[in-house]
């Protein structure tokens, strides 16, 4: 015979008129959503401060603003397909190298 671990409803009743302390939810409960949203709010503004994000909106030059976007992208950020660099120059380089006697592989 298996014993029943669950206690049946007037045991309950009478563990929760003991301990009603355990049983009641917290005050701070209410308080967190509020500091939790002051604690953004004033990060927020801490943010704006030490950024000066006031400061640099009032005095961009919102004339060139667009430029970039206009002018589409530039050569240089481009991939050009021979990465990390390009092989020819790794091939002068080691010609050069060889010549010079500079090589540890070069024929003496």
């Amino acid at each position: 015979m298996t014993a029943s671990t669950k206690p049946s409803v007037p045991e309950m009743e009478a563990i929760a008129a003991r301990h009603a302390h355990l049983l009641q939810s917290s005050s701070k409960k209410g308080l967190k959503p509020i500091l939790i949203g002051a604690g953004v709010v004033l990060y927020l503004i801490f943010s704006w401060w030490f950024f000066s994000i006031g400061h640099v909106l009032a005095n961009a030059n919102w004339g060139i603003a667009g430029s970039p976007m206009k002018s589409g992208p530039k050569s240089r950020s481009r991939p050009t397909g021979q990465w990390p660099f390009r092989t020819s120059a790794i091939r002068r380089s080691a010609k050069i190298r060889t010549r010079n006697g500079l090589c540890s592989t070069s024929k003496r």
